[in-house]
């Protein structure tokens, strides 16, 4: 398999990359950037949003976790004991992403 390549280790490479002309460095970045959805919204969270988006982020994020919790117990309750584990870890691994995602989006604990 291929070694993946980092661009600090062609320093040339790099060189020439910040000798571009501005423009063609720009519209290289905004591919760049188009490719990564996560990185996308961390650039729109730190560059468009403030305070009390990180506020509303959160509330939401809070909302949506308690009516997670709420859907899925009743079924979890009801269900046979073999399938309760799997639901439950299935439930809580969902929320883990979520919590993830705002963390990696806003940088926030």
């Amino acid at each position: 398999m291929k070694e993946k390549l980092n661009i600090n280790q062609i320093p040339e490479l790099k060189l020439s990359i910040l000798d571009l002309p501005e423009k063609e460095k720009n519209q290289l970045l905004i591919r760049l950037i188009n490719k990564d959805q996560v990185l996308i919204e961390q650039l729109h969270f730190k560059l468009l949003e403030d305070e009390g988006d990180l506020i509303k982020r959160f509330d939401d994020l809070k909302s949506k976790i308690e009516n997670d919790l709420k859907n899925n117990l009743n079924s979890i309750l009801n269900a046979k004991n073999k399938e309760k584990g799997r639901l439950y870890l299935k439930l809580i691994r969902g929320l883990s992403a979520l919590i993830t995602h705002f963390a990696k989006v806003t940088k926030d604990v």
